[in-house]
């Protein structure tokens, strides 16, 4: 299995650069074979100057729903939705 941080780097998720890998992992760790509905809200447009914008922010190779795709990875027996405002998402 790989490992959080690795993740989000593959999908171009900001969320490693930024530092929230070790959190996430602390919490979730021991819920990752669980079958569990994971909800994330605000997925991350490319449209520059929309609120949530990775403008700027996107790690090479993101697409809108970077971090869903981690998640699924992450947790392979979860159920794992996404929503947002914007419509590239």
């Amino acid at each position: 299995m790989e490992d959080l941080g690795a993740l989000f780097r593959k999908y171009g998720s900001d969320k490693d650069v930024n530092g929230y890998t070790p959190l996430y992992h602390s919490l979730f760790k021991h819920l990752r074979d669980k079958p569990l509905e994971i909800l994330e809200i605000g997925i991350g447009t490319l449209i520059p100057g929309a609120p949530s914008s990775m403008v700027g922010y996107a790690q090479p190779g993101y697409k809108p729903g970077g971090s869903l795709r981690a998640w699924r990875d992450y947790f392979p027996n979860a159920q794992i939705l996404g929503c947002d405002v914007q419509p590239d998402t």
